[in-house]
């Protein structure tokens, strides 16, 4: 029923089969608009044939319309997240999806925050993705991982089309089975990052980090992160940055990508989140605390790494610091930032 294609001391098994493909949320909010319109809907009329006005709905970002594998994840989406309900020969929405189904003001309009938090706990409350992909952060299934997940690395096989992932939180390694790498890789992670649940980091190896987990996921408190005062991000980086190992005076130093890839997953913050408190620190710190872009080689050399891929470079690009539509990849703060001892104080 269920198995890993290839694992070492793993203490789980994922399913063979995991129905998940990437999908539009968009898409799938403008369908639930439709079908709280029309009521009820069946499965050809998303899937196999369906009208002109629900083809308009069911069209790519560059606006062709859908194939009809595409209209099936879609409308399976809908029904593995509970936002619609089989009645017989025909669909209807839950009580989660009439919800979202009322946010709707125009295809094209942005999400309102409670509809994409209401989309967060569909994403969170379905057991598909429970099982195959939030037990990677834990190893457990009855561990919450948004409170118990530690990052998890992932890397390709090259020439196989798979996934190998590691996480502190279990032994051994998992390799994933073509069929597993689509579905959760391709499907659930791509989920969980549209809603915020999850956030990714993609860093060089380098001393401190392992080739293995150079590229890393891991759980997001969205709504904390949101709540997060610039008085509380300063003790967080008072908290990560080497105070003891001052490059001068008493200034200390330190790699923004690897200060990202420490204090968001251990911190649960999305990594967008903590460089826009970064940013506002800096200005507020301007006479003791200041930021280095890096050396044209450096940024050469990763444009290079792992081939050159525009995929990778651009990973590697948002753990850098643009202000300005300039990169920087260094911090640079005073310590008489902060009070002794470790408390944080705002200049005035």
């Amino acid at each position: 029923m269920s198995s890993s294609s290839a694992s070492h001391n793993c203490p789980f098994e994922l399913e063979r089969r995991i129905p998940s493909r990437r999908v539009s949320f968009k898409v799938l909010r403008n369908l639930l608009a439709y079908l709280g319109r029309t009521k009820e809907i069946t499965y050809s009329t998303i899937v196999e044939k369906p009208p002109a006005e629900v083809g308009h709905i069911l069209v790519t970002d560059a606006g062709k319309p859908m194939g009809r594998s595409t209209r099936y994840h879609h409308f399976n989406a809908l029904k593995l997240l509970g936002l619609v309900r089989k009645r017989g020969d025909f669909y209807a929405l839950s009580q989660v999806g009439s919800k979202i189904a009322a946010s709707y003001h125009g295809d094209n309009v942005p999400f309102e925050a409670e509809t994409l938090k209401r989309f967060r706990v569909a994403v969170q409350s379905c057991d598909l993705v429970r099982r195959n992909f939030f037990i990677l952060f834990t190893g457990d299934p009855s561990l919450d991982f948004l409170k118990h997940g530690a990052p998890v690395g992932f890397y390709p096989i090259p020439g196989e089309g798979v996934y190998e992932l590691r996480c502190m939180s279990w032994d051994g390694n998992l390799r994933l089975s073509r069929e597993q790498t689509i579905g959760i890789m391709w499907g659930i992670r791509l989920w969980c990052l549209e809603v915020g649940l999850i956030d990714e980091i993609f860093i060089r190896p380098q001393a401190e980090v392992s080739t293995e987990m150079a590229n890393i996921i891991f759980p997001v408190d969205v709504e904390a992160a949101q709540r997060i005062t610039l008085e509380a991000f300063g003790e967080l980086l008072f908290r990560y940055l080497p105070q003891d190992h001052p490059v001068y005076g008493d200034t200390v130093s330190m790699s923004i990508p690897l200060l990202l890839y420490r204090l968001c997953p251990a911190e649960r913050l999305p990594v967008h989140r903590a460089k826009s408190l970064l940013k506002e620190w800096l200005t507020l710190h301007q006479e003791w605390a200041f930021v280095e872009s890096p050396s044209y080689s450096v940024l050469e050399s990763g444009r290079a790494r792992r081939g050159s891929s525009r995929v990778v470079w651009r990973k590697q690009q948002q753990v850098f610091l643009d202000v300005g539509g300039k990169l920087y990849s260094r911090l640079f703060a005073s310590r008489a930032i902060w009070k002794s001892g470790g408390m944080y104080h705002a200049s005035r």
